[in-house]
């Protein structure tokens, strides 16, 4: 996947079943990403009309376990509840000084 500077993506997932999730992200080459896991019912407060997010309402709607600020590398597992939910990526950077795109790798896993 692809992210560009200044730019975020918001992945849909979900959870069919309470459990344990990992979530595992590798920025191949580019900027490091901000990553947060949302409700999916937050997303509305996080989403502007304009295309891009509320950078405050998105650390409020996060859930603190699965949030990270400029990773390269990111591996975390905590215990979720069945629902859906929103894993969103953001890359802060303005490309100028930096990459213009990011090449990102991404899994969710779901134990019980």
């Amino acid at each position: 996947m692809n992210l560009a500077a200044h730019h975020w993506k918001k992945l849909q997932l979900s959870v069919p079943h309470p459990g344990s999730l990992t979530i595992e992200l590798r920025v191949i080459k580019g900027n490091p990403l901000d990553i947060a896991l949302i409700p999916a019912n937050q997303l509305a407060d996080v989403e502007q009309p304009n295309g891009s997010i509320y950078s405050k309402n998105l650390i409020r709607a996060s859930m603190p376990a699965f949030r990270a600020v400029e990773a390269r590398a990111y591996q975390h597992a905590g215990t979720i509840d069945k629902g859906e939910y929103v894993i969103v990526l953001e890359d802060t950077k303005l490309g100028i000084l930096s990459s213009l795109t990011s090449d990102i790798e991404i899994h969710a896993y779901l134990a019980q």
